[in-house]
């Protein structure tokens, strides 16, 4: 966690109020340097709860706090929670049943998206569509089934005997390399469609807009590392999208026909943000469905945006290191 005072105290309870056996958990809360009043209110869960220890992360990188509390665990499996979501109480134990039933090496469940805004809420109905995540199934999926990632992740310990823990290296998008590792060395990863985890999104466009960069940022970082397995079909159109309206907008002061295609892509791209605002849109106010689109668009333009910044920043060090090595 890090300035989690918002949101500490309820993931608490919802990892203390698990119908598993007590004595058979135990809560590690690593904390980056929070400051404000996070580390006090876990401490004074701590001081009633004996289960629950708070760590201190130097560093403030999340990768270091997963392994920091990989190392310090003592348990078979190991459940990352995000300080920002709350887990059903049934979770633990359904994931060590969907481990030892499939054989899988880490399982998830869904994300429930939840916000507290108006803003908040529309970005959460935007993330359940297909149109904002294209194959993330953890959004939307309602079938079991082998996945790419699992989110937030319950592992089993032996697993990062032989896999390696968490990359220092990566402030986001770990989760999807460490996962990729794992199957690559013929683990399995697997979907749980009856596992939900409620995860509080990001409260206002420009919050959303700056995760969804860093998210394409290291997007892009994982897949100059391992290769173009890591980008799948759907990972390409947000990028493609961003090139295409991009050298259309610079062209069509010179070319009709640049202006034609452009007009062609706006078009064509507006039409599925308005059946995938009145797909996500059910249930939400009218405020918060105007907003609908608006975050899908901050989604593909950022994230796409993203994945051509990391991609540049990722060949410029490359050939530093290659220059430095003459």
């Amino acid at each position: 966690m890090l300035d989690e005072e918002a949101h500490i105290e309820a993931c608490l309870a919802s990892v203390l109020g698990q119908d598993y056996p007590p004595d058979r958990i135990e809560v590690l809360v690593v904390d980056g340097g929070s400051r404000d009043r996070g580390p006090d209110m876990v401490r004074a869960v701590a001081a009633a709860d004996a289960r629950v220890r708070l760590l201190h992360n130097p560093r403030r990188i999340q990768t270091v706090a997963f392994n920091m509390a990989i190392r310090e665990g003592r348990g078979e499996y190991l459940a990352l929670v995000s300080a920002h979501s709350a887990i059903q109480p049934d979770y633990v134990a359904r994931c060590v049943a969907a481990l030892e039933s499939s054989g899988a090496d880490n399982v998830g469940g869904r994300m429930a998206g939840v916000g507290r805004t108006t803003a908040g809420r529309a970005i959460a109905a935007a993330w359940s569509s297909r149109a904002a995540v294209g194959g993330a199934a953890h959004h939307y999926a309602t079938q079991d089934m082998d996945a790419a990632t699992a989110f937030p992740g319950f592992f089993r310990r032996s697993v990062f005997d032989r896999v390696g823990m968490f990359d220092e290296s990566l402030p986001v998008h770990e989760d999807y390399e460490l996962n990729w590792r794992i199957r690559a060395a013929g683990g399995r990863v697997r979907y749980t469609a009856g596992v939900s985890t409620e995860y509080v999104v990001r409260g206002s466009l420009r919050a959303l807009a700056v995760q969804q960069f860093r998210y394409g940022v290291g997007k892009a970082t994982v897949a100059l590392r391992h290769g173009r397995g890591v980008m799948r079909p759907y990972h390409y159109v947000p990028p493609l999208f961003v090139a295409a309206v991009t050298a259309g907008a610079l062209a069509s002061p010179f070319s009709p026909a640049a202006r034609r295609a452009l007009g062609v892509t706006l078009a064509a791209y507006g039409a599925v943000v308005g059946a995938a605002t009145v797909q996500a849109g059910r249930g939400s106010t009218p405020r918060e469905r105007a907003l609908i689109p608006a975050a899908l668009v901050t989604m593909h333009v950022c994230w796409g945006a993203g994945i051509w910044a990391g991609l540049a920043r990722g060949l410029r060090r490359r050939r530093e290191a290659q220059s430095s090595d003459v």
